[in-house]
């Protein structure tokens, strides 16, 4: 299992935002924090997802999201990178 976070600046959150390898839907990222106030796991918090039985190797990784706008990124997924970058969006419409 993988995790990692879609944001706009300052760490807000992206809700249900589709996260795609190798331009393959594999997870949406949670609507809203399901525990406000509590600490708990960071993939229930908005924004964040999961990426389960995701093999080792490159890949190629997109977010689509409406009224926002992500760059593609390369990543490589092992056994020793259980958590991936946090992905940002480029630009967003107001």
């Amino acid at each position: 299992m993988v995790v990692s976070s879609v944001s706009i600046f300052q760490g807000n959150g992206v809700p249900n935002a589709k996260v795609l390898l190798d331009g393959k839907h594999v997870a949406t990222t949670a609507a809203k924090d399901k525990h406000e106030g509590l600490l708990v796991p960071e993939p229930t918090r908005e924004g964040w997802y999961t990426l389960k039985n995701i093999k080792t190797g490159s890949y190629v990784l997109d977010v689509e999201a409406k009224d926002y706008f992500f760059n593609i990124t390369h990543i490589k997924v092992s056994p020793n990178t259980p958590v991936l970058p946090e992905i940002y969006a480029a630009r967003w419409l107001l």
